[in-house]
């Protein structure tokens, strides 16, 4: 990023009328899916109008999946553009530019490191440690619901770059995830089956072979209808939230659009409340339970009263099943032990805890 090429991107989004970018001083983020930079801008004396001397740049990496992920993401912020007062949960944004002949992104977004930071990191979250406060938890469990309620039965759900969960979109889709999950799952039992814990190793071979029969026993009666669907972040770790860092009452926002689709909202909350926490953090004083009520009393708050615990509950256990194929991708796809095992582990203590293998049955 150069004066120039900032200048150049203001005038385009007309966000600079008059004026020009002097200079740039950068710091890198270490952010591993995307290129992102915290700048410090000055401007020329005759800027018009002012605009703010601190952003956050983010610009694709250079693989095939990189680049799908930036031009859904600026896709995603130019939908926003539309509906951006309903959703202050959002970083406002200044550029949202994708360029067809190169499939190269760009992103200019309002920098909020003032005054919010991750509740967590994404290392203490892989290694079990530092869990917020509840009173931060809420906040943020809140701010997904009031995102959730936003996009619930939205007749732009369901459309790029809010499409339905191609996974799950009809019987066809499914079917093939399934078998697609099958192989993942040998194929992880030939690369570490040799100290696995049997116990674990039965139980997923049990779930791959049930997992086909989800499709008639569940997401038949919520697919082709569209019935209680919402957009969902799909990458709603805790880490992806900003919170604020003093004013514990503060907006809390949320960041990395890069995959939003039309699917269950308990897909979501799986990720936040059992991917990286361990039963005991789950458990200590009913935290996963009182992260879902408040959810859910949120939802009813913003006017989704149809919506009941049972439903919260089943699409919550169904989930679970669900992300659990997510770990094993994982593994087969090149992740790290240190990454995949540890959420194994949590996942498929969530999935014995609420009982989630009857529901194959």
């Amino acid at each position: 990023m150069t004066p120039h090429r900032l200048t150049e991107l203001l005038y385009k989004a007309k966000m600079l009328h008059r004026g020009s970018v002097v200079g740039i001083q950068i710091t890198e983020n270490e952010a591993f899916n995307s290129h992102v930079q915290h700048l410090k801008v000055s401007y020329s004396p005759d800027i018009l109008p002012a605009l703010p001397a601190e952003m956050v740049s983010k610009q694709n990496v250079l693989e095939d999946w990189g680049k799908e992920a930036g031009r859904r993401e600026v896709a995603f912020y130019r939908l926003l553009e539309q509906n951006a007062e309903q959703l202050p949960m959002i970083i406002p944004h200044f550029v949202a530019e994708y360029d067809e002949s190169t499939g190269n992104s760009f992103l200019l977004l309002q920098d909020l490191s003032a005054t919010h930071h991750p509740p967590i990191t994404r290392q203490q979250q892989i290694q079990w440690e530092g869990m917020p406060a509840d009173a931060t938890l809420y906040q943020i469990v809140e701010t997904l619901a009031a995102f959730h309620a936003a996009w619930w039965g939205h007749p732009q759900s369901g459309t790029y770059p809010c499409e339905v969960d191609p996974q799950l979109q009809d019987e066809a889709s499914f079917q093939e995830c399934c078998q697609e999950c099958e192989q993942n799952w040998r194929s992880c039992l030939t690369a570490e089956g040799s100290w696995l814990p049997q116990d674990i190793v039965r139980d997923l071979t049990e779930i791959s072979r049930l997992l086909p029969g989800m499709w008639e026993r569940y997401l038949s009666k919520r697919f082709p209808e569209r019935h209680q669907l919402t957009v969902a972040h799909t990458d709603a770790y805790l880490a992806n939230f900003l919170v604020p860092r003093s004013d514990k009452t503060g907006a809390v926002f949320m960041m990395d659009w890069q995959g939003p689709y039309t699917t269950i909202g308990a897909y979501d909350l799986v990720m936040m409340c059992a991917s990286f926490w361990t039963p005991a953090q789950r458990q200590e004083n009913n935290r996963e339970e009182t992260m879902l009520r408040r959810y859910l009393a949120t939802l009813h708050m913003h006017g989704i009263t149809h919506y009941t615990w049972n439903h919260l509950l089943e699409d919550y256990r169904w989930m679970l099943l669900i992300f659990l194929q997510v770990a094993i991708w994982d593994q087969t796809n090149g992740s790290k032990r240190h990454y995949w095992w540890p959420k194994l582990q949590c996942l498929i203590s969530a999935v014995r805890d609420l009982d989630c293998l009857s529901l194959l049955r």
